[in-house]
């Protein structure tokens, strides 16, 4: 077994000049017990001569290059190459909080058995507003629970703030046919298969972009259904779960007129919520998506200039 307890894995595209901030917020945990890992996934930016910069500063800190090939890859990579008993994601413009590994290697201590301890994290938007995030009702038990509660809503799950035991990747990695949305299926299926412990303590500050992939419609309506079906993989997921399948394409649907609405793109968002209503009717009782529904005929699509940037 390693002797190293962390692996904290590091992707990064074109986040040059935050990756400091993201690694000062890690070597001033009191636990040190860790290494780090960055996955420069093909950035055009100067993220390469600062890594190597930071890496001959930080005997600890390794550098990893790969041709652009997503999120997904990238964080795949970095646990390919970590040797740390527990895996950490931290996004590159993200921060650990202090003492961040100190509460998790206690609450390994006293739940050795366990493979996925998950605290609270805190938002901050560009305007400096923070919002706190819970990972969840405390009343929610059982992994067939946990799996529905996060799909809909009831768990939040960040990057910092979930460390994974290593052998967990042994079944499940993140899907790298979606370029946005790839850690959906990864949390959701997570919960569904492993021993999950949750920690009342904020752990990761999160910093929220205008400009994030999830919130792009562009890169969603790429991924599209492909998401629903990588959650509910037959080969990973137990055939029970499958009962919450249409229900969560309903709710993917809804979140993708939602989107186009957003951005501009009308015909489409009526073309997501036709589809929603097909699936189930009782999509027709959310009022709000209803009132947008008839408010985009009031309007005309934006014209598409350019294709969207990653």
């Amino acid at each position: 077994m390693s002797e190293i307890t962390f692996s904290i894995i590091i992707p990064s595209f074109n986040y040059a000049h935050y990756l400091s901030r993201a690694i000062s917020s890690i070597h001033q945990q009191t636990n040190g017990n860790y290494e780090i890992l960055i996955v420069d996934d093909g950035s055009t930016d100067n993220t390469r001569p600062i890594s190597q910069q930071l890496t001959s500063q930080h005997p600890n800190l390794h550098y990893y290059y790969q041709e652009n090939k997503g999120p997904a890859a990238a964080r795949n990579l970095g646990v390919a190459k970590s040797i740390g008993q527990y895996i950490i994601f931290l996004d590159a413009d993200d921060e650990l909080l202090y003492e961040t590994l100190h509460e998790y290697q206690r609450m390994i201590d006293t739940h050795p058995k366990k493979h996925v301890f998950i605290g609270e994290h805190v938002t901050q938007t560009t305007t400096g507003v923070l919002k706190k995030s819970t990972p969840q009702d405390l009343r929610i038990e059982g992994k067939e629970q946990l799996f529905a509660a996060y799909l809909f809503g009831k768990v939040s799950i960040s990057a910092g703030a979930i460390a994974i035991h290593h052998s967990v990747f042994n079944r499940i990695k993140f899907p790298e046919e979606l370029r946005s949305t790839e850690d959906i299926p990864f949390y959701a299926q997570l919960l569904a298969l492993f021993d999950t412990v949750f920690i009342a303590k904020t752990l990761a500050k999160i910093h929220k972009h205008d400009d994030s992939l999830r919130h792009n419609y562009y890169h969603a309506d790429n991924v599209g259904m492909a998401l629903v079906n990588s959650i509910f993989e037959p080969l990973t997921l137990q055939p029970e779960l499958q009962k919450f399948k249409q229900r969560y394409y309903v709710k993917r649907c809804l979140s993708l007129s939602g989107l186009a609405f957003r951005a501009g793109q009308y015909r489409q968002s009526r073309k997501w919520y036709l589809t929603a209503v097909k699936t189930d009717k009782r999509a027709l009782l959310k009022v709000s998506r209803l009132k947008r529904f008839i408010v985009s005929f009031l309007k005309n699509d934006v014209l598409i200039k350019s294709s969207a940037k990653k």
